[in-house]
Parts: C-alpha cells; structure tokens; sequence
C-alpha cells in the first residue's frame, strides 16, 4: 500500500480537488479526510461563546443569607 499526503484549504464551499502524482497505481484507492486541530479549536471557542450567551440570559441564582437558615434542620 502506498500513501500520499497532500495539505489543501477546504473552500466554503466544501469542494477539493486533488491531483496524484503519475507514478501512484490506477484503480481503486481509499481517500481519507483529517481536519486540522484548527477546526476543532474554532468548534469549540464558538460552543463557549453560545454557553457564555446562555449563562447571561439566565436570571440571577437566588441568594439566602446564612442567617436566614434554620441550622436545626441540617441536623434531623
């Protein structure tokens, strides 16, 4: 088995065109696809950006001061 390596930009539009080199066998091949860590780096900087969004639409979580605990309850 041989393996070719090729770096490409994957366009918006999603297609590649990739050209093998002369000498590589005809007939079938299996093409596989790694995406840079880049991508996954920008997935997750955009799924933090929408929680962050979340958490500031949610109202304020309530506040209780100590005192206005009945501490006997903890210990029944």
């Amino acid at each position: 088995m041989r393996e070719v390596k090729q770096r490409v930009t994957v366009p918006d539009n999603g297609e590649i065109v990739v050209t093998l080199p002369p000498d590589l066998p005809r007939g079938e091949v299996e093409v596989t696809v790694v995406a840079a860590e880049e991508a996954g780096a920008r997935a997750v900087v955009d799924l933090n950006r929408r929680l962050d969004e979340l958490i500031a639409s949610l109202p304020p979580a309530p506040s209780v001061p100590l005192s206005a605990l009945d501490r006997g309850e903890i210990y029944r």
